[in-house]
């Protein structure tokens, strides 16, 4: 049976000790062992455990990485092949997939099959789909049919025709079809990627049992790096980011094209560097609120604040979908937008962390965000800063910054100058 290389380092978590012993890696200090990539007399090399997840670092050559990167790079072969020969050696029946040009593209029809079937679905959704759609204010075919939201009833025939397209082969290796994602009892999501191509799905069912949702394997596709809607953001514009796929339907359904739901990852730097690139000027963070979703918020403006991105939080007293489904085009009635030094002081309930943090936060509204930050300490804390002299210590500190990086440039450019000076006086 094929599987990935995540899943391989799942099954192997147990059995790294025994690994590093068939290596004839000597064990010293229970989870130190002497590391053999050096010459190594202090047993450096250190296993780290965390639930499923093993990693090694080895202090003294500073080798860092999986059993698989350490196998690899000891016998001088590729990671696939390291983890073959660590599978076999625990004793586990199971070969890691290594995809080839043909496996993509057979991969890429298969999802584009599917994207198809759930497009034409949209004229036959049954009774459940129905109401859970209107139920949300989203029943409307048009959006449905152009997102390819639907449903595929038979999981035998979707298999048996993908079988008989692509071969046995292919779908016992790739494992492309997660078919609890079909069925009568679920409504099934496709999930583009930036150019606009179906590389996964997800469902949400539809009878009551948890968890409500199920997502593809995750063979060739990484949601954090995909977020539902990334195809249909527009460079140049503000961007609102939500937590679930019909938040974001909800947004698509006023007109509003900019917004992507994270459907439970956090910012990864792919993302943020996409994000950068697309030049997005603004982000709104318009997360649940809950404690899951003040974090979200939180940890996005940490994740944020390093980037040219502003950004402001945007919180309610409902999930954004449901806003959307009671005041419709009005649904920023129902929003307490919040700076990212009132949403940080708002969360940590530390006013020295978010003083200390202002110059981060505040971006280039610095004289209206200190302004406003002085007045909540006063209010919710009983603090009494004097909103100017704050003001120029965050200025202050901004732009001694912004100076050094200038200055460290200048620096560094005055040298290379320099060496071309020396290069043509010598003509060496």
């Amino acid at each position: 049976m094929y599987i990935t290389i995540k899943e391989a380092e799942h099954e192997i978590a147990s059995h790294v000790d025994a690994i590093l012993l068939a290596l004839s890696t000597e064990n010293k200090y229970g989870s130190k062992y002497v590391c053999q990539l050096h010459d190594d007399k202090d047993a450096s090399l250190h296993v780290y455990k965390d639930d499923n997840n093993v990693h090694l670092h080895c202090f003294g050559c500073g080798f860092h990485g999986s059993i698989f990167d350490y196998v690899a790079k000891l016998k001088g072969i590729g990671k696939i092949e390291a983890a073959d020969w660590c599978l076999k050696t625990a004793g586990i029946n199971r070969s890691v997939m290594m995809i080839s040009q043909d496996d993509v593209t057979k991969l890429a029809e298969l999802n584009k099959y599917i994207a198809l079937l759930l497009h034409k679905s949209t004229e036959h959704l049954n009774k459940d789909a129905v109401e859970f759609l209107k139920s949300k204010g989203l029943y409307d075919r048009k959006l449905l049919s152009s997102a390819c939201i639907g449903q595929i009833n038979s999981t035998g025939q979707l298999m048996q025709a993908a079988i008989k397209k692509y071969g046995r082969e292919f779908i016992d290796k790739m494992r492309p079809i997660n078919l609890a994602l079909f069925g009568p009892n679920k409504l099934t999501y496709t999930i583009f990627n930036r150019d606009g191509k179906p590389v996964a799905f997800a469902a949400r069912k539809l009878d009551g049992t948890l968890p409500k949702y199920v997502n593809s394997n995750g063979n060739v596709y990484d949601k954090r790096v995909t977020p539902y809607g990334i195809h249909r953001v527009v460079s140049g514009k503000e961007l609102i980011v939500v937590e679930g796929y019909n938040d974001a339907l909800a947004f698509w359904s006023l007109g509003i094209r900019n917004a992507i739901a994270l459907c439970g990852t956090s910012f990864s730097n792919e993302l943020v560097d996409l994000l950068v690139s697309l030049q997005v000027p603004r982000i709104h963070l318009f997360f649940d609120s809950d404690n899951a979703g003040l974090k979200a918020s939180y940890e996005s403006i940490m994740k944020l604040a390093n980037t040219n991105i502003k950004t402001d939080v945007w919180l309610a007293s409902c999930d954004p979908d449901e806003l959307i489904l009671r005041h419709g085009k009005d649904f920023m009635k129902g929003v307490q937008v919040q700076s990212n030094a009132e949403f940080v002081l708002y969360y940590t309930q530390d006013p020295e962390f978010t003083i200390n943090s202002l110059e981060l936060l505040a971006g280039d509204d610095i004289e209206q965000t200190t302004i406003s930050l002085c007045e909540t300490l006063r209010t919710k804390f009983g603090l009494d800063y004097n909103p100017y002299k704050l003001l120029y210590e965050t200025i202050r500190k901004k732009y001694e910054h912004e100076l050094g990086e200038v200055k460290s440039q200048l620096t560094e450019l005055t040298q290379k100058v320099d060496r071309l000076v020396n290069y043509g006086q010598t003509g060496e």
